[in-house]
């Protein structure tokens, strides 16, 4: 039962879960970020490897959120909107900073600053893309 006339919002019940995931993401990102250089070393090494992993659950569960919203996907990615959840959200948001994370070597030190600030953007995007594009359903 769902209490929107949004196809996309209510085609699924994953879209929470999804929302929820994000936000640690976005949460454990941004305690990286702040604790970044001063930060006790063992923190910085649990809120990686708990970004990494809600990650890991954030890009299974999209994974299965497109596969419940099958029925009006095409026309969600047929759009800027779309785009962006594909682009900034998967790709730039899920894919890059989980690699970063499980291959800091990539990018030298640098790499967890920027899996973080990826994570948090794609966050953004998520929640921005998925209400716009529901516009277009």
């Amino acid at each position: 039962m769902t209490v929107t006339n949004r196809p996309l919002w209510g085609d699924t019940t994953l879209l929470g879960l999804l929302f929820l995931l994000s936000g640690v993401s976005a949460a454990a990102a941004l305690l990286l970020l702040i604790s970044n250089r001063r930060g006790h070393p063992a923190s910085i090494e649990w809120l990686g490897r708990m970004d990494f992993w809600s990650s890991i659950i954030e890009l299974a569960v999209v994974i299965v959120f497109a596969v419940s919203v099958s029925s009006v996907l095409r026309e969600v990615l047929d759009n800027w909107w779309g785009i962006l959840l594909l682009v900034g959200f998967v790709i730039a948001g899920v894919l890059i900073p989980t690699i970063l994370h499980g291959w800091p070597r990539i990018l030298g030190p640098s790499a967890i600053p920027i899996a973080a600030i990826l994570v948090i953007f794609g966050s953004l995007f998520l929640r921005w893309g998925v209400i716009m594009a529901s516009e277009r359903v």
